[in-house]
């Protein structure tokens, strides 16, 4: 399961922590939360990010020993966005379709 994920910072960790209550064998998916780099690079200080609530919730799961594998991915601000992508040095467009991408 792909969540794209920009400005979640509120809810990310409760949706993923949901996602662990599915009645679905654990062995049989995962779930890939996909924030945008940017996010961090754009944040005021002390600002709250997704990317920080991910880190913390990734930290729950491994205090809870849940059995569903949980990877969290940051698309470099500077993706092209194109299946394959490259990075271009220069800050491309957020979209959902670049980080599923």
């Amino acid at each position: 399961m792909l969540v794209p994920a920009r400005g979640e910072a509120e809810v990310v960790g409760a949706t993923v922590l949901k996602l662990t209550e599915l009645n679905y064998p654990k062995d049989r998916y995962e779930v890939i939360i996909i924030t945008d780099e940017k996010e961090t690079r754009n944040a005021s200080e002390g600002e709250y990010t997704t990317q920080m609530a991910m880190a913390e919730t990734m930290e729950k799961l491994k205090q809870i020993n849940s059995e569903l594998k949980v990877i969290h991915m940051d698309v470099p601000y500077d993706f092209d966005g194109e299946f394959g992508g490259i990075c271009t040095g220069k800050e491309i467009k957020s979209t959902k379709g670049r980080a599923l991408n």
